[in-house]
């Protein structure tokens, strides 16, 4: 099965099927017949159910396999899914490309109050699968010198999301603490942040809050107004969350308070974090004589 694209259960039916219809024949035919089935299956659309029945790769995309476990709360098995997505394609993608649509999939497809169980299970299951891989806990008190913070802002997709990135910030040697809004209004309001340096921001400076993209405007100006009392000089970078990667509405930046970025996801925002806290500041060398003139001029009486 692994040396033909087809699945170990596929060819010991095939083989048995066509033996039984064409004798030694069919059993050497069996193969080849059913290799030629799945290929075209796996190329014409309409016969992809060939492909499902006789192939091995997976019917279901990675993320959906991912929402299941986290349904049945069948932590081990999703752990296990997670590790082999990290091993041959890094946690950054994992979360950027399973548990993050995992979630969005389950946020969008159980609307009605009869499947909010079904939500509050996924959330709780994907919890302690981050409990797991090493994700920093979101009601951890926060330490005294962490460089970012990152804030769910209202649901608990977002405070999940708010997990996610401070592990992949942890593995770019950032130090960052995950929190929702609740916890971090809850805090003391007398936190008073230390002026911002020339090139980089100095610790508890930077706060990442996450929002999901469906979020009304007017409640998200409100929302960050609650965050600027608690931090009122903090740098603020929000991340839109959806699972469609639309764009980002141009309305949230209408009547905003101070200056916020905006990025489309966790990998742009932990991008932006980290040429923030490490920017390349080392001057480039000119590379003709003209630049190196052109660097002169200022200095020539």
């Amino acid at each position: 099965g692994s040396s033909t694209g087809m699945g170990s259960i596929a060819v010991l039916l095939s083989a048995t099927f066509w033996t039984a219809l064409w004798g030694p024949a069919g059993l050497v035919l069996a193969t080849p017949i059913s290799v030629c089935l799945a290929s075209l299956g796996r190329h014409i659309p309409k016969l992809g159910f060939l492909d499902v029945l006789l192939g091995s790769a997976s019917a279901l995309p990675v993320a959906t396999r991912m929402h299941q476990r986290l349904l049945a709360e069948d932590v081990d098995d999703a752990v296990r899914l997670a590790c082999v997505h990290i091993n041959q394609q890094g946690i950054d993608s994992f979360y950027q490309d399973v548990a993050l649509p995992a979630l969005m999939e389950g946020l969008q497809a159980n609307s009605d109050a009869r499947e909010a169980h079904h939500r509050v299970t996924a959330h709780a299951s994907m919890g302690r699968v981050l409990h797991r891989l090493g994700a920093p806990a979101a009601d951890a008190p926060s330490p005294s010198s962490v460089a970012v913070a990152c804030v769910g802002l209202r649901r608990d997709t977002e405070t999940l999301a708010a997990r996610m990135l401070a592990h992949m910030l942890h593995e770019r040697a950032i130090s960052a603490h995950a929190s929702s809004l609740v916890q971090l209004t809850s805090t003391d309001t007398t936190h008073t942040v230390s002026p911002f340096a020339t090139q980089a921001a100095s610790p508890q400076d930077l706060l990442c809050v996450i929002v999901l993209a469906d979020t009304p405007a007017p409640m998200l100006r409100a929302l960050l107004k609650r965050v600027h009392r608690v931090r009122p000089q903090a740098v603020i970078h929000l991340c839109k969350l959806s699972r469609e990667g639309a764009e980002i509405p141009a309305e949230w930046l209408d009547g905003m308070h101070g200056d916020v970025t905006l990025s489309r996801d966790l990998a742009e925002a932990c991008q932006w974090m980290e040429d923030c806290l490490h920017p390349t500041s080392a001057p480039q060398e000119p590379e003709t004589s003209e630049d190196r003139l052109a660097l002169l001029k200022p200095a020539l009486p």
